[in-house]
């Protein structure tokens, strides 16, 4: 499943702005939410998931289109989609956001995937060109400069953010769907008529790539009680807080340990080397 997710228009030179459809905010000037207009006929946006900001000739909106569109996130957003948003809002808002510019926006793929979260976090041990920016049982994020990359588990994100009501009446949501995201920020390539002609595309090749090529992934396997069986367990879940690839600095610490004493049989850890691969054809069953 792919997704144009969050996206931030700056559309400037707008002498005026429709307020009929605004809500204003209860405390920031200048700050509105939309009233659940149609966006087709007999269907409601929920206009609580957008945030419109007007100022000095410029307007700032801010959604995720899968949001605005259906109150969640778990559903595909195409170009065509993504264009019914921006039409509908152009009327409401009455201003042309299609000649606006992208300032930040996310593109995505959903799987669902072969194995529980919790356990395939561990295995990814780095992504070339990134750094660990979050790592937890649920969530991993990799970014640098105006590039971030996340990736979580989709089910529980859902459950901890919308109502129950959403959550219940969203169909095919399983466990273990694993959603991988691409956010561009301060990016300013497109307008919004671009991204839609070929940004969303475009990004999404870069997205594929990334996933295929440069997420790195360790299997390891260790028994024993031993201390540098104890060592590596440690160092296992302390890995959120490390750049450093673990089974390398665990290679390092052992290499220099056997050494000095001298008893290589004692060691008990395996060390399965860290292969480019792909990370896509690992884990999706399907999207």
């Amino acid at each position: 499943m792919k997704q144009l997710d969050y996206i931030k228009v700056k559309i400037e030179n707008i002498e005026a702005l429709n307020t009929k459809y605004l809500i204003e905010h209860p405390t920031i000037k200048n700050r509105y939410k939309l009233e659940n207009i149609s966006l087709t006929k007999g269907r409601k946006v929920y206009g609580k998931n957008i945030d419109i900001y007007f100022k000095n000739n410029t307007v700032y909106i801010s959604t995720s289109i899968p949001y605005f569109i259906n109150g969640h996130n778990f559903v595909e957003v195409n170009s065509n989609d993504a264009r019914r948003v921006f039409e509908c809002l152009s009327k409401a808002l009455g201003i042309n956001i299609f000649t606006g510019k992208v300032i930040d926006f996310e593109v995505a793929l959903l799987f669902n995937c072969n194995i529980h979260f919790k356990n395939l976090v561990k295995t990814i041990s780095s992504v070339d060109g990134l750094e660990l920016q979050k790592k937890n049982t649920s969530f991993v994020a990799y970014g640098k400069g105006n590039t971030q990359l996340k990736i979580y588990n989709c089910y529980k994100n859902l459950k901890n953010k919308v109502s129950k009501p959403i959550f219940n009446s969203i169909l095919g949501l399983y466990v273990n769907i694993l959603k991988i995201e691409l956010k561009m920020m301060r990016d300013k390539r497109y307008t919004v008529e671009q991204l839609l002609e070929y940004g969303i595309d475009e990004n999404i090749s870069i997205l594929n790539d990334l996933i295929e090529n440069r997420i790195n992934y360790s299997e390891c396997n260790y028994d024993g009680s031993k201390f540098d069986d104890i060592l590596y367990k440690a160092l296992l879940k302390a890995n959120k807080y490390t750049y450093k690839n673990v089974d390398e600095m665990v290679l390092d610490i052992i290499v220099q340990k056997t050494d000095k004493v001298n008893h290589p049989e004692r060691i008990k850890v395996s060390i399965v080397k860290r292969t480019k691969v792909s990370h896509l054809q690992r884990v999706k069953v399907s999207h």
